[in-house]
Parts: C-alpha cells; sequence; structure tokens
C-alpha cells in the first residue's frame, strides 16, 4: 500500500466519509493509531496533470494533528446546526405574526421586537461562525432552543381559537386562555422567546450576548405588564385576576 506521508498537511482527514485531502478525494475505508500518528487507508483519486488517478494508499498524521482537525469538523457541524435551527424558530415566529396573532395593524411596539430580534439574529451569526466556541455550549444552547420551540408550538396549539393580538396592540384582550401551557405561566410565548434567546446567546459563548438577551427580556417583560394592564379594564378582570393568583408570570409558580 502506498503511504502518503502529511505531517506538516494543513487539510485534515475523515472517516469513512468523502473529504478533499491535498487535493485528493479520498474514500476513506478504515483507520488506526500506530504510536504518536494516526492513520487511515483509503482510495485517493490523484491528478497527474492529464487526469485523476485512483490509488490505494495509506495516510498519516501526528495523532493530536488529527483530532484537532476532527474537533474542527464537529464545531463545524455544530455551529450549522445550532444557526439552522435559531434561523428556523425565528421564520416560525415570522409565521405565527401572519398566521396566528391578528391586529389591525402593526404596533410601533411590535415593530420595535421585529428590528431587535433580526439584528440580534445577525450579530449572534456573525459571533457563531467568526468566534470560537466550547462544544458543550453549543449542546446546551441548542437544547435550550429546542425546548424553546416545543413550549412555543404548545402554546399555539393552546390559543389557536383565541385570536391573540401583537405585543403592544392598543386594543384590549377579549379572551382568556388557560389550557396547554397557559396552566402553569400567564404568558408563555414571551417565556419561549425567552428560553430561546438564552439557549442562542450561550451557543455564541460571549459576554457581549447578555446585552441584547437581557434587552429583549425587558420588552417581554413591559409588553406581558402591558397585557396584564389591559385586562384589569375589561369584564374579564376577575377571572383573570384569579388565573393570575394561581399561575406564575414567566415562569411556573413555586407552591409551598
Amino acid at each position: 500500500m502506498r503511504p502518503l506521508f502529511t505531517r506538516n498537511s494543513k487539510n485534515c482527514s475523515a472517516s469513512y466519509c468523502t473529504r478533499k485531502f491535498n487535493g485528493a478525494l479520498t474514500f476513506a475505508i478504515g483507520e488506526w493509531d500506530y504510536r504518536n500518528y494516526h492513520a487511515f487507508a483509503g482510495i485517493f483519486f490523484l491528478h497527474d496533470g492529464v487526469r485523476n488517478k485512483p490509488v490505494i494508499a495509506s495516510v498519516y498524521m501526528p495523532t493530536d494533528f488529527f483530532h484537532a482537525c476532527r474537533s474542527d469538523q464537529m464545531a463545524f457541524f455544530l455551529d450549522l446546526l445550532v444557526s439552522v435551527l435559531s434561523l428556523a424558530i425565528v421564520g416560525q415566529y415570522t409565521w405565527s405574526m401572519r398566521a396566528h396573532f391578528h391586529s389591525a395593524t402593526m404596533p410601533p411596539g411590535a415593530m420595535l421586537i421585529s428590528a431587535v430580534v433580526i439584528a440580534t439574529s445577525l450579530f449572534f451569526l456573525s459571533i457563531l461562525w467568526i468566534e470560537k466556541q466550547p462544544i458543550g455550549a453549543k449542546l446546551v444552547g441548542f437544547g435550550l432552543e429546542i425546548a424553546s420551540l416545543a413550549l412555543f408550538w404548545w402554546a399555539i396549539t393552546a390559543s389557536r381559537a383565541a385570536r391573540l393580538r401583537f405585543a403592544f396592540d392598543a386594543d384590549n384582550p377579549d379572551s382568556l386562555v388557560t389550557e396547554g401551557p397557559y396552566l402553569y405561566v400567564r404568558h408563555p410565548f414571551y417565556t419561549s422567546y425567552a428560553i430561546f434567546w438564552i439557549g442562542w446567546g450561550i451557543a455564541t459563548w460571549s459576554i457581549w450576548a447578555v446585552v441584547p438577551v437581557a434587552g429583549l427580556i425587558a420588552i417581554y417583560v413591559v409588553a406581558a405588564r402591558d397585557e396584564e394592564k389591559k385586562f384589569s379594564t375589561t369584564a374579564l378582570a376577575g377571572p383573570y385576576e384569579a388565573y393570575r393568583q394561581r399561575t406564575g408570570f414567566f415562569w411556573p409558580r413555586v407552591r409551598g
């Protein structure tokens, strides 16, 4: 088997998949550790100036370098996974503004939230791909985003018939939802948004992520307080007060 020594190579190998390696397309068919080196055997398509020629060869590289390459590949995969999930969730938030929430016009407060969401999304994407983050931070962030998405759709299902309005809508509420996640918290949508931004912020592993996350949560708190104040001026004031006493604001109430 022809050996290809790549000790000083800046490219990375990959097991059981197709990768570029020193300009050659590689199909790895086996790998092993030998002393301080990692090796794998496969078929390389080497370009000889005229055409690509298949060559069965073995590749050797320092073990620490190989594992560093593997770590980089995992980081890239997680960056991609978090980015796709995050953008998909933001896309579903956008969908809900058209298909689930119903207001005659979009209030200025809701426009502000949309602008901050867009800016924060671009900021977090930049940090995620420019800076390096611990794999554990990305996994935790990914898990929190999944949890936020589950809560979001639970709230969608429970409030589908209520015709909820945008945040900061001037009209008073005319319905009270007490099913699904509303059994535990009064504002499950805002809770899901908060969990999502906290998760994405953790995934970026940047101290600067605290600023937009804190800002968005503060806006959600103001919007929720505004909605609760409107309930006090409607015929639902009594039922809402009883509901408020047995549920939490953003988090479930801890009962003694």
